[in-house]
């Protein structure tokens, strides 16, 4: 397994809080880009491109926001490089890369198993939908979920 894809509720919501809850490695520095998050206001939820992990969480806790879309990625290093691939993910120093459309549809790619479990268990906890894993097919190089 590679990650999990999973929709949440279109609604404004702590969202990423609740995605990303007890996922605490302290080393990670969160890459946000491309992404339309607002709080009440309309003003953007995140107003850096970089966080390093406290900040991150203290941002995505504190107030309800609307998550529409964005690339949300942990890096241990500040070793940041674009990122088109799985391959270009797993040659990174990126240890997730979470993707978001259409404020419904999440992936969330994982390079450790742990962390994949914890975001799997935060997605059935919030009651998320249609929550299934993603695999790559070796044979084809394309994904598959199940």
């Amino acid at each position: 397994m590679i990650g999990i894809r999973f929709e949440i509720p279109n609604e404004w919501n702590s969202y990423l809080s609740l995605i990303f809850k007890d996922v605490n490695d302290k080393t990670f520095n969160w890459i946000i880009s491309d992404e339309e998050i607002y709080l009440a206001d309309y003003s953007d939820l995140f107003k850096e491109s970089i966080y390093k992990n406290d900040t991150f969480k203290e941002v995505i806790s504190n107030d309800k926001y609307y998550l529409i879309s964005g690339n949300i990625l942990a890096f241990k290093s500040l070793n940041y490089k674009d990122i088109s691939t799985y391959e270009d993910f797993l040659n990174s120093d990126c240890e997730i890369l979470m993707v978001v459309v259409d404020s419904y549809y999440v992936d969330v790619y994982v390079k450790n198993d742990k962390i994949l479990e914890q975001i799997r268990n935060n997605a059935i906890d919030n009651k998320f939908k249609n929550i299934e894993y993603i695999i790559k097919d070796s044979n084809r190089n394309i994904f598959h979920t199940y």
